[in-house]
């Protein structure tokens, strides 16, 4: 994982975050192994992905989410722009650190595809329902079936001793280990306490979206996880 820091004054810009030039402080975007020989979390890589849709298009990336997903989906209050825009401002939930003192979010000004999405759980809750629509095949509004089976195939089993239980990877989210119900999930964390889960349970056409805004969230998110999957999906997998 990298630290998207930067000196005061302008931002970087896309290239200069890659190639961790100033003002940009972060580490540089380099090919550390043979692809496919290892697994590493990487959210520079989406930074790249980022400017390789920029590059191509010619549009922010923001446009591209607004035309691409957000609005297909009705999710009209979600951006990748920050500060938020008129009339998302007075909805702004701001985090809150451990002694319960609220701050901004520790969003980067251009590299946004690595953890820039200002959402709501409505909202993400859309974008879940959708992607479990499309595995199935009963949708096709942002993703046809054939590319939500492809993110949703496990590429490879986790060493348990990453995130402390057994747990396979797909393209962009974690999976759940082999033998038990499909699921997929991915956690989010900004500074200095905003946490997002989302899990969602294809076979079921049911998940969760969990959002919270202070430093402890994780720890009331990890009550509610177990209690939502003992309800509504253990047992029930198919």
């Amino acid at each position: 994982m990298t630290n998207f820091d930067y000196d005061d004054g302008p931002p970087p810009s896309l290239v200069q975050v890659l190639r961790a030039e100033p003002p940009a402080r972060n580490k540089p975007a380099v090919v550390g192994f043979e692809p496919g020989s290892k697994w590493q979390y990487s959210n520079i890589g989406y930074v790249a992905i980022q400017l390789l849709l920029e590059d191509l298009t010619g549009r922010p990336l923001n446009d591209l989410m607004r035309e691409v997903v957000f609005e297909p989906l009705g999710m009209t209050s979600s951006t990748l722009t920050y500060p938020l825009e008129a009339g998302l401002r007075e909805k702004e939930a701001l985090p809150h650190d451990v002694d319960g003192q609220t701050g901004e979010p520790g969003l980067h000004a251009t590299a946004q595809a690595q953890g820039g999405l200002m959402t709501t759980p409505s909202d993400l809750a859309r974008f879940t329902i959708e992607l479990m629509k499309a595995f199935q095949g009963e949708s096709d509004l942002v993703l046809n079936r054939d590319t939500a089976r492809a993110m949703l195939h496990p590429e490879l089993d986790l060493d348990p001793s990453l995130l402390g239980m057994p747990l396979r990877e797909g393209l962009g989210v974690l999976l759940s280990p082999a033998g038990e119900p499909l699921w997929f999930g991915h956690p989010g964390d900004n500074y200095p306490g905003a946490s997002s889960w989302v899990v969602g349970y294809p076979g079921l056409g049911t998940g969760i979206v969990i959002m919270t805004n202070g430093a402890k969230g994780n720890l009331l998110a990890m009550e509610v996880l177990p209690a939502f999957v003992k309800e509504y999906a253990a047992g029930n997998g198919r």
